[in-house]
């Protein structure tokens, strides 16, 4: 799976969803010539740039789990 859901208006990862970033983290640890990027996205609910700020902080939190794990 390569999409990580949030719920409205957070950006934190769910607890439902850190067995999928585990396994990811896992692959990237055994495969350290692989790249991924990280985005994160909001609907279309609040202004532009607060959307853009909650987009960013959701990328950073899964970027964090991942490299908290390897």
């Amino acid at each position: 799976e390569n999409v990580i859901y949030f719920s409205f208006d957070s950006d934190v990862v769910q607890d439902s969803t850190l067995d999928v970033l585990t396994a990811h983290a896992l692959y990237l640890a055994d495969h350290p010539e692989v790249r991924v990027r990280i985005e994160g996205h909001c609907d279309e609910r609040g202004s532009r740039e607060y959307n853009l700020g909650l987009g960013e902080n959701r990328s950073k939190s899964v970027s964090e789990l991942l490299l908290l794990q390897g």
